[in-house]
């Protein structure tokens, strides 16, 4: 298991954790996990599931999140504009400082520090998160050229339960309550 650091959006530091199966000694398929609204990348023993079928896991804890469940080492050390608590509506005014932006270019950066790892099967490379992480693994995938797979696992609950429920849905909710905007 490696403690990982690569840079990410504006060369900030993201940290991350890959996990290779138990005597790994020629390349393996690479899972590259995206972490759901709130969550951090937590503690490194409970990201074993994937390693243990025999894959690489890398796992990109989302910056300035964490505080909603296992915790995060990733700061945001960008500042936007006025938003609804959350993160959704950070830097939403602008194209430029839009907080997803950040995690975008994140997440491909994620997919490239994965791949440099010289028991990684870069080839055989596999993308996935649920909730806020299956999105930012679809805007990876569009990023990203060649790879095996997505896997987006998205919450199909209906939407006015989303919106009243809290996490993004009632972020995105509020603001738009507040500004009288259709975002």
């Amino acid at each position: 298991m490696y403690d990982v650091t690569f840079s990410g959006f504006g060369g900030h530091p993201v940290r991350g954790w890959l996990t290779l199966p138990a005597g790994t000694s020629t390349p393996v398929p690479l899972v590259v996990q995206f972490i759901g609204y709130g969550g951090g990348r937590g503690l490194p023993h409970m990201h074993l599931r994937r390693p243990a079928t025999g894959r690489a896991h890398f796992l990109m804890d989302t910056r300035g999140q964490g505080a909603r469940m296992a915790g995060g080492d990733t700061p945001d050390p960008v500042g936007s504009g006025l938003s609804y608590p959350g993160y959704l509506t950070r830097g939403i005014e602008s194209p430029h400082d839009y907080y997803y932006r950040r995690v975008f270019t994140d997440a491909v950066r994620a997919v490239e520090a994965a791949r440099s790892h010289p028991l990684t099967d870069a080839s055989r490379t596999t993308l996935a998160g649920g909730s806020q992480g299956a999105g930012i693994a679809l805007a990876a995938s569009g990023l990203i050229p060649d790879l095996s797979a997505t896997l987006a696992d998205v919450d199909q609950r209906p939407r006015g339960w989303r919106a009243s429920s809290g996490g993004s849905g009632a972020a995105l909710a509020a603001r738009t309550r507040l500004t009288g905007e259709d975002t």
